[in-house]
């Protein structure tokens, strides 16, 4: 299923434009909920907080699953943020949703349903690693290739952060940020990939840098 989302697209178009002189833009939402909190951690550094009189606000949410393998939560809890948003008039047309989740040894039956609500909408995404969200933090400080296992991951992760934990936020950098998007490019992936898809594919991967890359464009850092 061909899903384009072109990134004008999916900001939608400027509300500027039709409100009434004198009154406060209304900020576009990105709303960004995970299955862990190292992914929580991650999008709730400095790096990726709005700057002054940003029209952009940013909402992170750790989501457990009880098992830590089901993805299905995630969605729920997604549906759940939005129709509550939506009930308040607190929701617009081109407010970003994104699922932040990791590959955690789940089928690719158990994506098809998230593929399917991305697929509905054009501001709705899936930023997916496998496997595991840390593979995505170790390309901040070196290329992945040959490393696709959880346990290569994190000792290649140690090797650069020796005192990482599962959670906390890593001393990242905005340089850092651009070297792991530019070692995620390398892949190749397009952006409607069904994630199911690369559920299927060896080796590891990431689409994170999507994710990454439109955050910080509207926030406003290059």
């Amino acid at each position: 299923m061909s899903k384009s989302k072109s990134y004008s697209g999916k900001l939608g178009g400027s509300h500027a434009s039709s409100r009434p002189v004198g009154t406060r833009a209304i900020k576009r939402l990105f709303i960004i909920i995970t299955e862990g909190e190292t992914e929580r951690a991650y999008f709730t550094m400095d790096i990726f907080k709005p700057r002054r009189n940003s029209d952009v606000r940013v909402q992170v949410i750790c989501e457990k699953s009880k098992d830590g393998s089901d993805p299905k939560p995630v969605l729920s809890s997604m549906k759940n943020k939005l129709e509550s948003l939506k009930q308040t008039n607190k929701l617009r047309s081109g407010d970003s949703a994104w699922l932040v989740l990791d590959d955690d040894d789940s089928q690719s039956e158990e994506f098809q349903a998230l593929d399917a609500w991305a697929a509905e909408r054009h501001d709705r995404f899936i930023a997916y690693t496998k496997p595991q969200f840390e593979w995505w933090l170790l390309l901040h400080y070196r290329e992945g290739t040959r490393i696709a296992t959880k346990s290569k991951c994190l000792a290649a992760l140690r090797d650069r952060q020796p005192n990482y934990q599962k959670g906390k936020a890593l001393p990242i950098t905005l340089d850092q940020v651009k070297d792991a998007r530019s070692h995620a490019k390398k892949l190749k992936i397009r952006r409607d990939t069904p994630i199911a898809e690369l559920h299927e594919k060896a080796g590891a991967l990431t689409t994170v840098h999507f994710l990454v890359h439109d955050l910080l464009t509207a926030i406003g850092v290059q």
